[in-house]
């Protein structure tokens, strides 16, 4: 009981001194100042290293610590005007990953993920204008094709970005290939893109196809006219 009491008293001065090191972002209109930064990020590796050794964690303390990294969350735009994280990320033995030295990625992943909902609506509107061209005149063997490949890789998409079993899949397989975290939303933006470009680079070839339907049209035209003509009495 003692040993787990004395567990708990480490905690809470790593708790304490990461509380305090927070301050200063209780001012919205201060700007912080590159050393305060870093007794942040260092107050809050000292907690990391703290908890890595707890067997128990009180909940009302874990609580507290949710409260406290989501202040820290809240102000990452304060911290990246401060420092550029990269640069110090690059003076330490190892790279770190842990989420609090990965604060200037936030602003990435809301472009990332604003650039998907674009290139999502993109694709979705070029696989409409895609299948429509082919449905308004009926449909053949090559009309078919044209619109189960598009729709097939679209759906195998949505299916891996949209559906929670997809994202599970996905994010397991980044892991496996060892993807560092930081680079799994741009890896995902990546193969949306790649859809993206698919489907506009087919909508460009809709003319050529269209032209393998006309050479058809003509072709069973001249055959309808050469077995009529065969067909017509002769005098």
């Amino acid at each position: 009981m003692n040993d787990l009491t004395n567990s708990n008293d480490g905690t809470n001065l790593a708790t304490s001194r990461y509380q305090t090191a927070l301050n200063c972002l209780d001012n919205p209109k201060s700007k912080l100042s590159a050393q305060e930064v870093l007794e942040i990020l260092a107050a809050r590796n000292e907690l990391q290293r703290v908890l890595k050794n707890e067997q128990s964690i009180p909940p009302d303390l874990l609580s507290q610590i949710y409260d406290l990294d989501a202040k820290l969350k809240g102000n990452a735009n304060k911290v990246n005007r401060a420092i550029a994280l990269a640069e110090y990320r690059e003076s330490l033995p190892e790279p770190p990953q842990d989420w609090w030295w990965q604060l200037d990625s936030k602003n990435a992943n809301l472009l990332l993920k604003g650039l998907a909902i674009l290139t999502w609506t993109g694709s979705l509107g070029l696989l409409a204008n895609i299948a429509s061209r082919f449905l308004s005149g009926g449909i053949g063997v090559v009309g078919a094709s044209a619109i189960f490949f598009p729709s097939f890789l679209t759906m195998l998409q949505a299916r891996s970005e949209l559906t929670e079993a997809g994202q599970q899949r996905f994010e397991k397989t980044l892991i496996q290939l060892g993807v560092p975290h930081q680079y799994r939303d741009a890896i995902k933006f990546l193969t949306l893109l790649i859809l993206f470009s698919f489907l506009l680079e087919f909508w460009f070839l809709i003319p050529s196809i269209s032209e393998i339907y006309t050479q058809q049209g003509v072709r069973s035209a001249k055959n309808s006219t050469q077995f009529g003509n065969y067909l017509k009495p002769r005098n």
